[in-house]
């Protein structure tokens, strides 16, 4: 028997046929779940040939979380120091799933300067994340401009996106943003000339079912 056939009273078929190329080993039998799924739900195999109705997830995004922070902060330190608030935390929904981080951060500087910002998780710096190099950063921003007046007038949006595997657990993790302007101050969401022309940073979180 190559196929199944069920006519339908108005005479057309539904047939369900064999695969088109011979099982590579053995037989291959299913075994059919003893009752319909809900709405939505897919039908999915254990690998053993078991099918049961689940949701469908690969890929999905399952919760995003988000900060906005919508004040000022400044430091004049050359390492770098956590920027306060612009963090958020996510608790996994399933320990397997990915994190997809996006980090908007706007700024300014007192001067001409590197300008270079880290990501952690919890305390503990991303470093995977970073480039290679003499001096490798999560995000580096410079602009060559002739004198410190132009940086002081100057501000930054600078926007970076990551996919990663988070920890493999189910507990609440942070992921912070640490930032320096190696030899001048950095100013988040203002410039260092004043505070107007000023804007907002964030940190928005999505987990991603594996």
């Amino acid at each position: 028997m190559s196929k199944i056939s069920l006519k339908h009273s108005g005479g057309n078929v539904v047939s369900l046929n064999i695969p088109t190329s011979a099982p590579t080993s053995a037989d291959v039998a299913f075994k059919l779940p003893n009752a319909d799924g809900t709405n939505g739900q897919v039908l999915k195999t254990d690998g053993s040939g078991n099918l049961s109705f689940g949701a469908d997830t690969g890929g999905k995004i399952l919760q995003v979380v988000q900060t906005f922070k919508k004040d000022s902060f400044s430091t004049s330190s050359s390492s770098h120091v956590e920027i306060t608030g612009l963090n958020a935390s996510i608790t996994k929904t399933n320990a397997s799933s990915k994190l997809l981080i996006t980090v908007d951060i706007g700024f300014g500087r007192s001067g001409r300067a590197v300008t270079t910002f880290l990501l952690y998780e919890d305390s503990s710096e991303l470093t995977d994340l970073n480039g290679t190099g003499s001096s490798p950063r999560f995000i580096t921003n410079y602009n060559h401009l002739q004198s410190t007046t132009e940086e002081t007038y100057s501000i930054y949006n600078i926007s970076k996106t990551v996919l990663i595997d988070g920890q493999n657990d189910t507990s609440s993790h942070t992921y912070k943003v640490y930032g320096t302007s190696n030899a001048a101050s950095l100013f988040i969401n203002r410039r260092s000339f004043l505070y107007d022309y000023g804007t907002v940073s964030s940190v928005t979180i999505m987990e991603v079912a594996a």
